[in-house]
């Protein structure tokens, strides 16, 4: 199993294992979206603009000098949105009913958020091997003018 659908696996088995959670989104500091899951049905452009708007508020109110902020709540009319640091790079945002518990949604996100992060600490590890080989492969292809040059003298008749 890859990483990226290991991190929609744990997604989704939080959702299912939460009362009251009807959507996670796993979201990079520029309000990209990587991973998502959902209970109910949410075109593409909703959850994209909950992803953006949610991360601007992370960081914006990260950014005040308070200290690392964790968790972030917001109470809507029909929902609440509870968004919770990743990684620095990185953002968990539960959209949850207004019945459920804010507590024991912020403490299920707490342990998906550390298993999320060895994901996704996984997938940065593998791309540094990833980048490394190719750089080894492009290193050992490599031939020098002077190698080059007496490998064409011995090839020549």
């Amino acid at each position: 199993m890859d990483i990226n659908h290991a991190v929609s696996a744990l997604l989704k088995k939080s959702l299912k294992s939460t009362p009251g959670v009807q959507q996670l989104i796993l979201a990079d500091a520029t309000g990209l979206v990587m991973s998502n899951v959902t209970k109910k049905i949410i075109n593409k452009t909703d959850f994209e603009g909950i992803a953006s708007i949610s991360v601007a508020l992370f960081c914006g109110v990260g950014s005040l000098n308070l200290g690392k902020l964790d968790f972030v709540y917001t109470d809507f009319t029909n929902t609440k949105l509870c968004l919770f640091g990743v990684t620095k790079d990185y953002v968990l945002i539960s959209i949850i009913s207004r019945n459920a518990s804010v507590k024991n949604v912020k403490a299920k996100m707490k342990q998906l958020s550390i298993l999320v992060s060895e994901q996704l600490n996984l997938l940065k590890v593998s791309e540094q091997i990833e980048t490394k080989q190719q750089e080894m492969i492009e290193k050992s292809t490599k031939v020098s003018k002077d190698e080059y040059d007496k490998l064409l003298d011995e090839l020549s008749f």
